[in-house]
Order: C-alpha cells, then structure tokens, then sequence
C-alpha cells in the first residue's frame, strides 16, 4: 500500500515536471520565434508526425509477423 502511494507521488511530480517544463519551452518558443517560421515548423511536426506513423504501422507489421511465426513454429513442434 505504501509503495503505491509513493509511486503516485513519483508519477504526478513527474506530470507537474512535465507541465512546467513545457509552459517554459513555449514561452521561450513564442519569445523568439517569428510569425514567418510557423509555418515550416508546422510542416516539419506534420512531417515528423507522419514519419511516426509509418514507423508505427512497420513497427507493428513486424510485430504481427513475428508471433504468427512463433505460433506456427509453437504448433509444429
């Protein structure tokens, strides 16, 4: 009981940790960044988002794969 008590703890400084810090980042990001840039960092998060989801769907292809074969090598033996 106690160790959970402790790891919410853990867990919620971290999400406080990761607000703060992200606040920060996009105060300094709007303090000097110019209005000219949003675009091309716009299209670079989109292009990064979509690299991700590429990755994500070949990630879980292999994955499939991968335990098809360890069941059919499973029955098999």
């Amino acid at each position: 009981m106690k160790n959970q008590r402790l790891r919410a703890v853990g867990q919620l400084a971290l999400l406080v940790g990761v607000a703060i810090t992200a606040i920060g980042t996009v105060r300094l990001a709007l303090a000097n960044i110019s209005p000219d840039m949003l675009p091309y960092i716009a299209m670079t998060g989109f292009i990064g988002f979509m690299l991700y989801i590429g990755y994500s769907i070949c990630l879980s292809q292999i994955q499939y794969e991968d335990k098809l074969k360890e069941m059919v090598d499973r029955k098999n033996k």
